[in-house]
């Protein structure tokens, strides 16, 4: 004895129509879909003039996608590092090449330092467990050690301001170029479901 199989509706409807002798019947076609009132709407949407830069640069379209002439900057990295559990005290060191793939001659290459969020008076969020942030030992750019500095120093060196280290360099790195750091640091590793671990 064989079992009836039973189809939803809606297939059983379309085998049927394609099993039929009589010519199918074409659904109405759906209305064209208003690209042109919405181009219309977008077009007259004002542009902030940073945006507006970036369109007549290339770099960026009015719809906001990527433009021809779009870039992003590009690092390779080798990093090293120990953990005491003892002291929960991470130590790190790394070699960084960057890419500058800008149109741009940068004196200027800003280095995120995530373990400053746990550094008393670290503007923040939320409320987080406090340890003593990132300490910096070494960092060398262009095979010149940099020292920190007050942020209105114009001499190569570094200078931090909450989670961003802002590295003057020893010379400007133009469209194209690479530059090699060098950065030894160490941090308390903060409790355990503390964010950015």
């Amino acid at each position: 004895m064989t079992k009836p199989i039973t189809l939803p509706v809606a297939l059983a409807v379309a085998l049927g129509a394609a099993c039929s002798t009589q010519p199918a019947v074409s659904p109405t076609p759906a209305p064209a879909p208003a690209t042109v009132e919405v181009a219309a709407r977008r077009d007259s949407l004002p542009v902030p003039p940073g945006f507006a830069r970036a369109i007549a640069r290339g770099t960026r379209t009015r719809t906001g996608e990527p433009g021809p002439r779009y870039w992003q900057q590009w690092a390779r990295y080798t990093l090293e590092a120990t953990l005491d559990p003892r002291t929960k005290r991470l130590t790190g060191s790394g070699r960084i090449r960057y890419f500058n793939r800008s149109p741009d001659t940068l004196a200027t290459v800003a280095v995120h330092l995530y373990q400053n969020l746990f550094k008393p008076g670290a503007a923040r969020n939320e409320e987080v467990p406090e340890t003593q942030g990132m300490a910096l030992s070494r960092l060398v750019a262009q095979g010149t050690t940099l020292s920190a500095t007050s942020p209105r120093e114009t001499s190569p060196g570094y200078s931090i301001e909450g989670t961003i280290a802002t590295l003057r360099l020893p010379r400007p790195m133009l469209p194209g170029d690479s530059l090699d750091i060098e950065a030894a640091w160490s941090f308390e590793v903060p409790p355990d479901g503390a964010p950015r671990m």
